[in-house]
């Protein structure tokens, strides 16, 4: 395998292994991998969440939908947080019913 395809393979699974949420009272935050690209989201800019599934071609990683944003890394399941303003943003998860919980009880 040569160096010129084996080093961006290294430094992209690095940077996007994994996604993870955590939810607190006041914000959302999501990051990709070691935390060098995350998002922190304002709960208070929320008005409404939903349990939605993805289509399979929307893909994973950071992508631009027909249905606003979306961050995932596996899966089709998502959690759709609309905002205020009617902007949606998609966190892709297995376990949706437990990041709405996470969202109910904070």
């Amino acid at each position: 395998m040569s160096p010129a395809f084996f080093l961006p393979a290294v430094i992209l699974t690095t940077l996007f292994w994994g996604l993870t949420v955590e939810v607190n009272r006041t914000e959302i935050r999501l990051y990709f991998g070691l935390g060098l690209i995350g998002r922190t989201i304002c709960r208070q800019r929320i008005a409404q969440v939903a349990q939605v599934r993805n289509r399979w071609w929307y893909g994973w990683g950071i992508r631009l939908t027909p249905h606003g944003w979306m961050w995932s890394m596996g899966g089709l399941d998502a959690v759709e947080l609309t905002h205020q303003n009617n902007k949606r943003f998609r966190i892709g998860t297995d376990q949706p019913q437990a990041l709405l919980k996470a969202l109910a009880d904070n």
